[in-house]
C-alpha cells in the first residue's frame, strides 16, 4: 500500500534513468555515425572505427 506520491516518485525517477540511458544511446549512436561516415572502407589493416571505438587515434 504505497500513497500516490510515492507511486509518482518513483515513476519520475524510472523516467529519469530512462532518459539518461537515452541520451547515453544517443551519443554512442552519434559517434559511431560519425566514424563510419569517415572511414574508407578499404584493404588497409589499420581501421579508424576500431581506433575510435577503442579510444585511440583521433577521426575528425
Amino acid at each position: 500500500e504505497r500513497e500516490s506520491a510515492d507511486v509518482k516518485a518513483i515513476a519520475e525517477a524510472k523516467l529519469a534513468e530512462i532518459d539518461r540511458k537515452l541520451a547515453e544511446l544517443a551519443g554512442l549512436r552519434d559517434m559511431l555515425r560519425h566514424l563510419a561516415d569517415h572511414c574508407n572502407g578499404d584493404d588497409r589493416p589499420d581501421c579508424p572505427i576500431i581506433d575510435g571505438l577503442a579510444g585511440h587515434g583521433t577521426v575528425q
